[in-house]
């Protein structure tokens, strides 16, 4: 849902009655205004769009300064795919577990991803689906924390997520990256 104060909308065309707001899906709607951006400033190349629905990760908590510079370096990552002309690839980012300035950006062809499975009887290419590994050292850690969880109170950070302050503290990584990488 979109929320516009009375008015506001004649001062943005891309919501003027050139899209029906209340029959689409955000996806579609932001979808359409990247179109119609293209084509006002005459791109001229074949763009397809593919929509994704995130599910969870919509509805999960306000990002952190990781999440923020994450989505930063692939979103840097892929506009500079595009620019060199590298159709078909994923902008990844290496080395998250230290400070974002030795970060590692770089794009691979989206078929390395994918394995060709068998569907209810056709032979498709996916991309392969991750589970949490039961046999990791990420899961055995929190594992071996599971019953002291169950009857304490244990937060990383007991309260809101902190933008500004100390390094240490708005710039962390994620514990799971943590202890793939043998920091703990």
């Amino acid at each position: 849902m979109i929320l516009i104060p009375e008015g506001l909308n004649n001062f943005i065309p891309e919501l003027n009655d050139e899209i029906n707001m209340s029959g689409k899906s955000n996806k579609n709607i932001i979808a359409e205004m990247v179109i119609n951006k293209l084509k006002q400033e005459k791109y001229n190349t074949n763009f397809i769009i593919q929509k994704h629905f995130f599910g969870y990760e919509g509805r999960s908590c306000a990002p952190s300064n990781f999440d923020a510079d994450y989505a930063y370096a692939l979103g840097k990552g892929a506009s500079l795919l595009i620019k060199a002309g590298k159709t078909g690839y994923i902008s990844y980012v290496k080395n998250l577990v230290n400070p974002f300035a030795f970060w590692i950006v770089g794009g691979i062809p989206f078929t390395t991803m994918m394995n060709i499975e068998k569907i209810n009887g056709k032979i498709k290419p996916l991309i392969k689906k991750t589970f949490v590994r039961l046999d990791d050292r990420p899961f055995k850690i929190f594992e071996n924390k599971r019953e002291e969880w169950a009857i304490n109170d244990k937060y990383k950070y007991p309260g809101p997520i902190l933008y500004w302050g100390p390094s240490e503290i708005v710039d962390a990584t994620t514990e799971t990256l943590k202890y793939e990488q043998n920091l703990f």
